[in-house]
């Protein structure tokens, strides 16, 4: 099967991205077809920045395909728009998709004026903070309690997220924290679900992440079936995870996070990175693992990347 992409782009443009060829490349026939084409097929959605969502689907075995119609509506009703995309063809398309928003959207295969049945997906863009290797600066590090360089972590961009803040000084913007437990393990999550941190200083109670990981090779290739609020625990228990220091491979693990209060909640994808077949990096008492982020400043949008989901890594633990 073919795969092919669409991309969302910039606060006034949609950039529609599709690549490789296809061997069902013929002349459109304006004559209606009797007998639809197929549907497309793993249609997925990833937000890539804060104003840009990509698509990407399989296309179906079928005969004479002219193309695809790829369509888009904000929740609200007011922003929409649709075109047609060649099946061999880099297309650029104008559009009205803008920061804030949530979106509809709709693929359907073409023969000729023949639409398949339509598939959709919803999404809004998030904001994607990242590791740059060529400025040690913009690294997204979280340090262990021990350490003097910001053991705690504020994810709020709202806040000035995310960066370091101390746990030496008491702060509601210390969102994350993190320990290294005597068995050698990292141990990363809510802070104020830490005894080391809450009973010594005051940290966000409103943050909590899910009831477990994911295992994947970074954030762009971690997949989940949900939307992010289905992971977070109805039970109100903050949580926190037990990492292996050194893991096989270059995997690394993913979990998701809230902040905020009723009425006004953010939800983040949080991916642990892995660096040189370990999470951990460092050394005491600066040790430390490397984070990407992808946090919703839109509120209450907890759209999280479908297909099939990564496999489980760990269970979260309530720590008191």
């Amino acid at each position: 099967m073919k795969l092919k992409s669409f991309l969302i782009g910039s606060a006034l443009l949609a950039t529609l991205v599709v690549g490789g060829c296809n061997e069902n490349d013929t002349p459109t026939d304006p004559t209606p077809d009797p007998v639809a084409p197929k549907a497309v097929t793993n249609l997925l959605a990833v937000s890539l920045s804060e104003t840009s969502v990509g698509l990407r689907w399989n296309s179906p075995v079928d005969t004479a395909l002219t193309g695809y119609e790829v369509s888009w509506k904000s929740t609200d009703g007011v922003d929409s728009g649709s075109a047609t995309v060649a099946p061999a063809t880099d297309t650029t398309e104008n559009a009205t998709v803008k920061v804030g928003k949530t979106y509809t959207f709709t693929v359907k295969t073409k023969r000729g004026t023949t639409l398949s049945t339509g598939v959709s997906v919803t999404w809004a863009g998030a904001q994607q903070f990242s590791n740059d290797a060529a400025n040690a600066a913009t690294t997204i590090r979280l340090y262990e309690k021990a350490s003097s360089n910001g053991s705690g972590l504020t994810l709020d961009p709202s806040l000035g997220g995310p960066r370091n803040m101390s746990v030496a000084t008491p702060s509601a913007a210390v969102q994350l924290g993190f320990i290294v437990d005597p068995a050698g393990k990292v141990v990363i999550g809510a802070a104020y679900s830490f005894p080391e941190f809450k009973n010594v200083d005051k940290f966000d109670s409103n943050t909590y992440v899910s009831t477990q990981s994911w295992v994947a090779n970074g954030l762009s290739s971690w997949f989940l079936t949900q939307s992010l609020d289905k992971y977070i625990p109805a039970d109100g228990n903050l949580r926190a995870f037990t990492f292996d220091a050194t893991v096989t491979g270059t995997s690394g693990q993913g979990f998701v996070a809230r902040t905020g209060t009723t009425g006004n909640y953010h939800y983040a994808r949080i991916f642990v990175n892995n660096v040189g077949g370990k999470l951990l990096q460092g050394t005491a008492p600066n040790r430390y693992v490397e984070l990407t982020i992808s946090y919703q400043n839109t509120p209450n949008v907890p759209f999280a990347k479908r297909g099939a989901e990564s496999p489980v890594g760990v269970y979260s633990r309530r720590l008191y």
